[in-house]
């Protein structure tokens, strides 16, 4: 009985344990925001772009800011810096300038949030669009890394 006890407390640890790390895992805040996304870009709900890559990873500075990178440059080629709010999972910028070159342009994130620490939703408007910063394009996908 008392063997049984101890497993009995052994695996209750190792749960308890396991559910800390996860909570943990799925702050925005942590190195978690770090990685490669598959995304797709929508206006109003319709799909106006197939999947592309962007990754996203935190600046010199630590956990109060990210970087945005559509480093294959498929929809928009832009690299832009967004701050994080960790108390919400969210990040945004009400006016980033894109540092890829030549492509000296402002760019706003809005409603920016990773979700489970495996998907990645945001809202980004351009300011070299036909009207600028008058279309808000969704981009919305999955962690691949």
């Amino acid at each position: 009985m008392k063997k049984l006890s101890y497993i009995f407390i052994l695996v209750l640890t190792i749960v308890m344990a396991s559910c800390e790390q996860n909570i943990e895992y799925d702050k925005i805040g942590e190195n978690k925001t770090d990685g490669e996304w598959m995304v797709k870009a929508y206006v109003n709900g319709t799909n106006i772009f197939g999947s592309f890559p962007i990754r996203t990873y935190k600046t010199i500075s630590g956990k109060d800011s990210l970087y945005i990178n559509d480093y294959e440059g498929r929809f928009w080629d832009f690299n832009v810096k967004a701050a994080v709010k960790t108390t919400d999972n969210t990040f945004q910028t009400q006016r980033s300038v894109n540092i890829v070159s030549g492509k000296n342009i402002g760019v706003k994130v809005l409603n920016g949030r990773i979700i489970n620490n495996d998907s990645i939703y945001m809202e980004i408007q351009f300011e070299d669009d036909e009207t600028p910063y008058g279309v808000t394009y969704q981009l919305a996908g999955h962690r691949t890394k």
